[in-house]
């Protein structure tokens, strides 16, 4: 539905045929990628990723006796759905993820 709302104006101009005004079409289309380039989610931020329920452990492998490092999955601090812990639910964590890193 969002994305049908916000492609409205590219769709309408597309649908005046037989005479399409393709630089009105084409204004829009790069008026809405630039919209969504300025997005926090698609800002390129230097520095590592904060990362929410994987954490970072030591692995000794048992073949080559190496130790290696390894992100591990906190399923304990994770419930499917639990609408009295919205913080450790990932169907509403779902809607807030973005990056965490801090800006430049």
């Amino acid at each position: 539905w969002e994305s049908r709302r916000l492609w409205r104006r590219c769709a309408e101009e597309l649908n005046k045929r037989p005479v399409v005004e393709w630089d009105s079409v084409d204004r829009e289309k790069t008026r809405l990628e630039e919209e969504q380039r300025k997005l926090a989610c698609h800002q390129k931020v230097p520095g590592p990723w904060n990362t929410k329920k994987f954490h970072q452990k030591t692995f000794k492998n048992p073949i080559t006796g190496e130790d290696e490092n390894i992100f591990t999955f906190d399923y304990m601090r994770t419930t499917p759905y639990d609408p009295y812990e919205p913080t450790l639910n990932l169907v509403w964590m779902s809607k807030y993820l973005s990056d965490d890193r801090p800006p430049e």
